[in-house]
């Protein structure tokens, strides 16, 4: 108790205020007026402990009103899409550019909550520009809510934003600029075209996509395929503008102002600004947010010769960004950034305690170790992500990034008054980044430098910082017992955060229809922890296999597959399995013998063989025995190739586990049933997958008599094909087979022990 009530003003305001905030997030508002109440209660009382508690109670409760006051209110029942939407507004965030859109965030001046602000599309090229007001046409949409566990909630996150609707449009003649930006905008918007323009004429495209990444956090021009690497490698966070960012310029301006020999006074004042001016620039993200404020606090405790709390500044920087923003605490930003800023300012100083000598390469390592140690269960709860390597890798490139960082400062700034001598700051940049590059790609490629892990509970992640909180008192009062409790709680997390997904629901058959989209994708465990994944859906228009597919499999904590399975070479099929191939480690590639000539196999194939997977050609009449009791037969097609479309030479595969089986159909169509029936190879399942996503292609009662099942899944999403076909969804119904649909239910999982069966859908 006593420690609580010694912790700094700031940090006590602030965390009362947030839990104030937390409560009323998940509308459990009425808690904070019960507990004040109390507390308020036994005030009057006079109850001893009431004297240190009243004021963080009153913080809590105003916290709580805050939020409510502030929270974003949508009608529960709004219109999922409306045409010829018109309306105007102000763009509000800078727009973002990439190969088919423009997107950015308007701000309207409609009453109605639920438009006040919505997140805009642009599917031609567009030439608006930050503080731009324009009128534009277009359609109203909601976000899809996600369909599996570990997918991105868009929705969600529009919220947090107070954004109810989208607004999409892809005729330019629907687009109209009112009014221009004013002054203030037209300046900013000209310095940030001015860097972009810069480093774009000096350097090659993939550099140039990475520099602007880490000093505007420009990210759509960097490749997925690096931003994945980075992702990895434990340093993404170099394209998060922050206090890295913030703390390297603020350095910049204060040693060129020195060059002048300006006084104290103007070194503050000019780097205050300048560190506004960019703040502007790139938007005010929180994590600059957090620095600039951190910053501005420093400078004034040096000129007015008050003694600098780092912990005291960092809760002040967090109650008056709450303040601002109610929502910034459920943001990933926010809690990224004063996480690793508490490793900095709390968990660094507590180490330098045990460790006295003052050597330069033991902060050089220290810095970044504790940084990354605080945030280690975010990257984990968002991204599903371990990465052991990191603790390395940010001690090679955290200095090489601030490096690069204020050279492309230079050379932004240089750029403006003498444009000949950019080159001489870029240039060096560049090198930089080849070698954080090479660095990233080399730790990427070591063993366990990363693991994908299953998302952590939020119990386990306070168990997590409760050990840091014991680890650092222990350092700070010297006592032992602490320092072994907290041990043991950071052990315990990192036990459970790296346990193997096999190990969960042994001795059970998982079978999981992952939602993506109008396609196909099935999830097989079996009762011994192999994992095998049956197709893996894919779009043309979308990248499915990145918002849907991997996201799911990354949040299992799947790190390696047992086999791959193609039922057939159609995109909506294969595509998404070809990214878990480059992704994944997996034992064997299946595809159908009598397609294995086809040029659509090519790719995978060649990626198989360089993956070190073998392939298998699957023909009717195989069975694979996965473990005692289970077994997948191939049914169909035979080794020749048969008709004219791949659709009815799809695998038609079995799972068995004892009394409980599965039957896998592909895209089989009216030739394939018949086939299928005419050799007598259908057999009785618990469940079937309906052929070919619901078509009319799927209509054939005598199918359904011969396999006789229970339940029946649709894997299907939006399409212009008519799927389901109401005469399909017409025969089950009267067949009394109960349907899912992956469009509805959203990934939809079946748990067999061998007789019972439970069954689990991710959307209600």
């Amino acid at each position: 108790m006593k420690d609580i009530i010694n912790l700094p003003l700031w940090v006590k305001i602030f965390i009362a205020f947030a839990l104030g905030i937390i409560l009323a997030y998940y509308e459990l508002s009425f808690l904070a007026c019960i507990f004040t109440g109390f507390i308020l209660l036994s005030y009057l009382l006079s109850c001893k402990f009431s004297h240190y508690l009243l004021i963080p109670a009153l913080i809590l409760l105003t916290g709580s009103i805050y939020f409510d006051f502030n929270k974003a209110i949508f009608p529960p029942s709004l219109p999922a899409e409306v045409n010829n939407f018109e309306i105007k507004g102000k763009v509000v965030s800078y727009p973002r550019y990439d190969d088919r859109k423009c997107s950015f965030i308007l701000k309207t001046e409609r009453k109605e909550p639920f438009l006040q602000k919505m997140q805009v599309f642009l599917y031609f090229p567009a030439r608006v520009e930050r503080g731009d007001e324009i009128f534009i046409k277009g359609k109203l949409v909601l976000p899809d809510e996600p369909g599996n566990p570990g997918e991105f909630n868009y929705a969600a996150f529009l919220k947090k934003e107070k954004i109810c609707y989208m607004l999409i449009t892809g005729e330019e003649k629907n687009l109209q600029v009112v009014k221009k930006a004013c002054l203030i905008d037209f300046l900013l918007n000209k310095c940030r075209q001015k860097a972009e323009i810069t480093i774009k004429n000096i350097l090659p495209d993939k550099k140039a996509g990475i520099l602007l990444g880490m000093l505007l956090g420009k990210k759509e021009e960097i490749s997925p395929e690096d931003y994945r690497e980075f992702q990895k490698s434990g340093i993404v966070h170099i394209f998060a503008v922050s206090g890295l960012h913030v703390g390297f310029l603020a350095a910049l301006v204060g040693f060129i102002l020195s060059l002048f020999k300006a006084s104290p006074w103007s070194k503050i004042t000019v780097t205050c600004a300048v560190l506004l001016v960019y703040g502007s620039i790139v938007g005010w993200p929180v994590s600059v947010m957090r620095a600039v404020i951190m910053t501005i606090l420093a400078a004034a405790a040096f000129y007015f010769k008050r003694e600098n709390g780092l912990i005291n500044s960092l809760g002040l920087a967090g109650v008056i960004i709450l303040l601002l923003d109610p929502y910034a605490l459920f943001k990933i930003g926010f809690q990224l950034s004063f996480a690793a800023t508490f490793g900095l300012v709390y968990i660094y100083p507590a180490l330098r305690k045990v460790i006295k000598e003052k050597k330069w390469w033991i902060d050089l390592m220290l810095i970044p170790l504790c940084a990354q140690v605080a945030v280690l269960p975010f990257i984990a709860y968002y991204f599903y992500l371990f990465t052991p390597g990191a603790l390395i890798t940010n001690i090679l490139t955290s200095y090489l990034a601030g490096g690069a960082i204020i050279l492309g400062f230079l050379g932004i700034i240089t750029g403006i008054v003498f444009p000949f001598l950019s080159p001489v700051f870029i240039y060096p940049a560049g090198f930089m980044i080849d070698i954080i590059t090479a660095v990233v790609k080399i730790a990427t490629s070591l063993p366990f430098a990363y693991l994908w892990v299953k998302k952590p509970d939020v119990g386990f992640i306070i168990l997590y910082y409760a050990g840091i909180l014991l680890v650092c008192y222990a350092l700070y009062h010297k006592t032992i017992k602490a320092a072994g409790t907290g041990i043991l709680m950071i052990t315990v997390f990192l036990f459970f955060l790296c346990l193997p997904p096999s190990f969960y629901d042994r001795g059970y058959l998982e079978i999981t229809f992952i939602d993506v989209g109008q396609g196909d994708s099935i999830l097989i465990k079996t009762p011994e922890g192999k994992f095998i994944l049956v197709d893996g859906g894919g779009n043309r228009w979308t990248d499915v296999e990145e918002r849907k597919l991997l996201p799911y499999l990354h949040s299992r904590g799947i790190n390696r597959f047992y086999m791959l399975v193609n039922s057939h070479p159609d995109y909506d099929h294969l595509k998404g399995l070809e990214r878990v191939l480059e992704e994944h480690k997996n034992k064997f590639l299946c595809i159908p013998a009598s397609l294995a000539g086809v040029s659509e196999y090519q790719y995978i194939k060649s990626a198989a063989f360089n993956k070190g997977s073998k392939v298998v050609y699957l023909y009717a009449g195989q069975k694979i025995k996965l473990s005692k009791d289970c077994f997948m037969e191939v049914l169909y097609p035979e080794k020749e190739y048969r008709g004219e479309k791949y659709n009815d030479n799809s695998l038609v595969l079995y799972m068995k586990y004892r009394d409980f089986a599965v039957l896998l159909t592909g895209d089989i169509e009216q030739e394939g049933i018949k086939n299928l029936l005419n050799k007598g190879y259908v057999k009785e399942a618990k469940v079937v997958k309906v052929p070919h996503h619901g078509s009319r292609g799927s209509l054939y009662p005598e199918f359904y008599d011969k396999v006789n099942p229970h339940l029946a899944v649709i894997s299907v999403g939006k399409n212009n094909f008519g799927h389901p076909h109401p005469e399909v969804l017409d025969l089950l119904g009267a067949k009394g087979i109960r349907v899912l649909r992956t469009d509805q239910n959203g990934a939809i999982t079946f748990l067999s022990n061998g007789s019972e069966i439970r069954i689990k859908t991710f959307k209600p």
